[in-house]
Parts: structure tokens; C-alpha cells; sequence
């Protein structure tokens, strides 16, 4: 019973004052929203409304400005976590292509491929395939996760592989 007793307890202090979480919702800049929360009371009596001491720290909160650019540029930096910068991606190229000069007769881990553009790639996983063709045409992909994949000629395996030169 105690238990049961405890739990009630527990789950009083849990509810929120819902007026001070819409008024905090609605502020749009972080750092005074993220004040306006912190200011707000932790165990609020049950239907009571907010005490006027919250009130004039969620008030202040939405007034202060952001004092300094610093917190201004780790704010934007924040904002900015896991996001993928479209601007960088369109500067990349998704696929190069090329040939292998002279006769190619496949390849197997760590082999070399010195394309006719002057790049030189090394594969990068574990598979082998003997393939023997003349001047091969290539294109390597843009893989997920940073990795690159050479499709040749004539196979329909593309190996993993890695810019070398």
C-alpha cells in the first residue's frame, strides 16, 4: 500500500502548469523559451494558478535579449547538429567516369587501377573477380557513408573502393 501511496505522490509531482508550458511554446527564440521553462515551478499545486514570483522570471526571461554573439553562434551551430548541408552536397559530384588503359584481367583485395584521368583508386573490400577486357570503361558511384563504388565494363560486381593519387 505504501507503495501505491508513493506512486500517487509521485505522479502529483509530475504534472505541469499547463499555462506556463503554452506560454513558454510560444515563445520563438530558444534561448528565452529554454528560460521561460527553467523559471518555471517544478511542483505546482494542482489547478493553483502560477505563483507571481514565476511569473515576472518567465516575463524577464522574454524580454532579456541574447547577451552575447557567442551564444548566438553556438545557438546556430546547435540548430544546425545532424542536419545535412545541401549547399555543400550540391558542389560534390556524384559520379565520375573514366577508363583503364591496356588490358585489364580483374582484381582481388588492395589491387590498384590507374585511370586514364590520372586518378589512382585502390579497392577497398574484401572481393575478386578475374574479368580480362581491353580498355575498360568505369564509373565510380558515390556510396553511403563516404564510400565509393567502381562499376567496370562488363561485370556486374562493383567493388568498394578508395582515391589513392
Amino acid at each position: 500500500m505504501k507503495i501505491f501511496y508513493s506512486l500517487i505522490l509521485l505522479s502529483n509531482l509530475a504534472f505541469a502548469n499547463d499555462v506556463a508550458i503554452l506560454r513558454c511554446r510560444d515563445i520563438a527564440q530558444a534561448a528565452p523559451r529554454l528560460a521561460c521553462y527553467d523559471a518555471m515551478e517544478v511542483a505546482p499545486k494542482v489547478g493553483a494558478p502560477p505563483s507571481k514570483v514565476a511569473a515576472a522570471s518567465v516575463a524577464a526571461a522574454v524580454a532579456k535579449p541574447v547577451a552575447t554573439a557567442a551564444v548566438a553562434v553556438a545557438k546556430t551551430e546547435v540548430e544546425k547538429f545532424g542536419l545535412v548541408d545541401k549547399a555543400a552536397k550540391k558542389d560534390e559530384l556524384d559520379v565520375i567516369e573514366s577508363s583503364i588503359a591496356g588490358s585489364f584481367e580483374g582484381w582481388e583485395a588492395t589491387t590498384l587501377f590507374r585511370l586514364t584521368n590520372g586518378q589512382v583508386w585502390r579497392v577497398a573490400d574484401d572481393s575478386a573477380r578475374p574479368h580480362y577486357v581491353e580498355n575498360p570503361k568505369i564509373r565510380i558511384t558515390r556510396g553511403a557513408f563516404g564510400a565509393f563504388y567502381m562499376e567496370i565494363q562488363g561485370t556486374k560486381i562493383a567493388p568498394r573502393v578508395k582515391r589513392v593519387q
